[in-house]
């Protein structure tokens, strides 16, 4: 009776999480059509203000005017991107060697990693082969190493840890910030949630890592918000028969 109590246990437990797993999926589907459609509403508007500064004088006054209007319609092109990118994800590569990513990964994370004083620390067998393409999976680790050097304190580390298993490929990204508060970590998943609005923070880099990830028949986790803050992506090993794009 007991074994079969903890049967039925498991099997809710799994049925819990296939059905929490396919309303995310629901959930993410309307997301990408909704960004979709926003995004290209808010393209045309951005061309104009854009038009706009780029043809002002060079007076003084319209010169600081031009370049507000620059710089504003930058941010809000780079939202733009980035929900076009949460509706639409180009999985044409279907594998690609961990090193590669990395290397990908550190040439857009690099200056800002040294702008704050930061050490970038990665170790591991970086000849995994991993079954996702180089671009997406840059896209993922610039998304997690950015997150963790605007947590990290002046000095401090960012670490990638790389080991595998047979089912699995597994890259940790942690810093040694403070932490993300309980009432937070439920929610660093969630589309426009963001703790960093004064930076113009769009709060959609960690839902579309998730999405590509999903993709890939792979996870995302938040494997602790404690200090060290870590997260871990799990990915299926390459297949023998999946060549690099």
């Amino acid at each position: 009776l007991s074994s079969y109590s903890t049967r039925l246990e498991d099997a809710l437990e799994a049925l819990k999480v296939a059905e929490l797993q396919k309303v995310e999926a629901a959930r993410l589907s309307t997301l990408g059509q909704l960004a979709s459609g926003l995004a290209h509403e808010l393209r045309n508007p951005l061309n104009v203000i854009q038009g706009v500064a780029d043809t002002m004088s060079d007076e003084d006054a319209s010169s600081q005017v031009a370049r507000l209007l620059t710089q504003a319609s930058g941010r809000a092109d780079g939202v733009v991107e980035r929900l076009i990118t949460l509706s639409e994800s180009d999985m044409g590569e279907q594998s690609c060697r961990l090193g590669d990513a990395l290397a990908s990964m550190s040439e857009i994370v690099m200056s800002e990693i040294e702008k704050a004083r930061l050490t970038l620390e990665i170790v591991g067998d970086l000849d995994l082969r991993v079954s996702m393409g180089r671009s997406e999976l840059s896209q993922v680790l610039v998304q997690l190493i950015q997150n963790a050097t605007e947590a990290s304190d002046e000095n401090g580390k960012v670490r990638v840890v790389v080991s595998s298993s047979d089912n699995a490929v597994s890259i940790q990204v942690e810093d040694d910030g403070q932490g993300i508060p309980s009432d937070v970590k439920e929610k660093v998943f969630d589309a426009f949630f963001t703790t960093r609005l004064e930076r113009n923070a769009s709060g959609l880099g960690l839902t579309i890592a998730r999405r590509i990830t999903t993709e890939a028949d792979g996870r995302i986790e938040l494997s602790s918000a404690e200090n060290p803050t870590l997260f871990e992506l799990l990915l299926k090993p390459a297949q023998p028969n999946n060549d690099d794009a």
